[in-house]
């Protein structure tokens, strides 16, 4: 760690010292200041005056340390010069001349420094203590919250790595919530933080909004650093169905030249699902670290006979293996029912529930079974899915916590921002009264602002005129 020496008025040093972040306040103040290395041979610093070293960077990072010596007294308006009185009327000019000081060290050092070799200063130096004290708690909430803002609005290209750090989704980027990271309770937290917890988990569940490429290009980013980090998971995908278990285990080890070719393989055209274009980067990821992928999902026709023909029609080891061998707590029934209702605007028919119902569990327990089977071979295994499917009371992870009790899991939600005003996590139904039922929430920009709702209401009028 470096030290240097500058020589200026010790008043502009205390204070410029104490200014957040110091690299750029204290540079400010002293841009127009007479200063001399102490690399040059013919400088010798004053050897009466005190000497002050302070950390030459924000509160709590590292930085070089600032000798600053004095090289002329403390004058206050009475003309007293190296006095308390002078220090304290230098100081509330500095203080009301610059509305942004904050302290960077503990005010009572810094005031000593200076009064601990003027003998007795008594209620002086209580009285410049006191004013950083009051200065700086002055500024405190206005620096906090600038910081805590363009922290935010970093880590909205931080999220990405390479060249193409921008946001893909075109809506409301300029919400000071995209790019962060906020645990169960909307405590702040960040992506280090959360491939941390995912590293130690055995599944990790990653809920996506299907069509925003921005979820699908963070789910690739979280399988990269979890290969960084040592884990080799097997990647589960809700959009293929089991009838393509053969062809994936036929691509472990196939390297990213399968990529060519791996829409056509899996029927992608005719899954339904949006383009193939937005899910590449998962595959990308998925291929090029060698990693397995495994299918999560029942096909639609199976999804569609047995919803209709309900579990009795299943054979027993079926049920237990879907995880629908025990009917629903009635509380979690209702929950999901106005969860389904509200995904299709309130536009079903109450008859349409039941059986919606029924395929939302198929579905969760084909992909339990998927995971587990998964992180039996691989020891872990990320699920790519929508975020109904992994939240943790009714979802994956809870069917998880069943059947493997001993495996931890970390599930994640994506969520869109609403606007540009709606910035903080109570907007979204997250807070400490009331947790998500996630581990972690990625806030992210809106890929498309159509009424998906007018949407489905004119397709449902179109298909009852027919």
């Amino acid at each position: 760690m470096k030290r240097r020496i500058l020589i200026v008025p010790l008043a502009i040093g205390l204070v410029g010292a104490a200014w957040r972040p110091a690299s750029d306040m204290v540079s400010g103040v002293l841009d127009g200041l007479p200063r001399q290395s102490a690399d040059q041979t013919d400088f010798a610093p004053p050897q009466s005056a005190p000497v002050l070293e302070l950390p030459y960077g924000a509160e709590g990072r590292s930085g070089d340390r600032v000798s600053i010596a004095t090289a002329t007294p403390f004058v206050g308006d009475d003309g007293l010069q190296a006095t308390g009185k002078g220090a304290a009327a230098a100081l509330e000019k500095l203080a009301k001349a610059h509305s942004r000081v904050a302290s960077l060290v503990p005010l009572h050092s810094a005031q000593s420094a200076f009064f601990g070799t003027q003998g007795d200063h008594g209620s002086l130096g209580r009285r410049a203590d006191d004013l950083l004290v009051v200065t700086a708690n002055r500024a405190k909430d206005e620096t906090d919250a600038a910081e805590t803002a363009e922290e935010r609005r970093s880590l909205a290209t931080r999220l990405f790595d390479g060249d193409d750090a921008d946001w893909q989704s075109a809506y409301y980027t300029d919400n000071s919530l995209t790019g962060t990271v906020v645990t169960s309770d909307g405590t702040a937290s960040d992506m280090s933080s959360l491939v941390g917890a995912a590293k130690a988990a055995r599944y990790v569940l990653l809920g996506e909004i299907h069509d925003n490429p921005d979820h699908h290009r963070l789910q690739a980013g979280i399988i990269d650093d979890l290969v960084e980090a040592g884990a080799k998971p097997a990647v589960v995908f809700e959009m293929i169905p089991e009838t393509f278990a053969d062809t994936l285990q036929a691509l472990d080890g196939a390297g990213p030249q399968a990529m060519a070719s791996l829409a056509d393989t899996l029927d992608w055209a005719d899954s339904g699902w949006p383009d193939f274009s937005i899910y590449a980067p998962i595959f990308e990821s998925a291929l090029g670290h060698g990693l397995s992928m495994r299918p999560g999902n029942l096909d639609r026709a199976t999804v569609r006979r047995l919803s209709s023909e309900g579990v009795e029609a299943m054979p027993e080891a079926e049920r237990r293996r879907l995880s629908v061998d025990q009917p629903l707590d009635p509380l979690e029934k209702d929950a999901l029912d106005a969860e389904l209702s509200a995904s299709h605007c309130d536009l079903l028919p109450r008859e349409a529930l039941a059986p919606m119902r029924l395929a939302q569990r198929l579905r969760d327990g084909a992909m339990a079974d998927a995971m587990i089977s998964a992180a039996g071979n691989s020891g872990s295994a990320v699920l790519i899915a929508g975020a109904g499917h992994t939240r943790t009371d009714r979802g994956v992870p809870s069917l998880l916590q069943r059947q493997d009790p001993d495996g931890r899991s970390v599930a994640v939600q994506m969520v869109e921002v609403t606007s540009s005003e709606a910035d903080d996590v109570a907007d979204y139904g997250i807070g400490r009264d009331r947790p998500a039922p996630y581990d972690f929430t990625i806030f992210t920009p809106r890929a498309h602002i159509t009424d998906r709702c007018a949407e489905m209401r004119a397709a449902m009028e179109r298909a009852g005129a027919r």
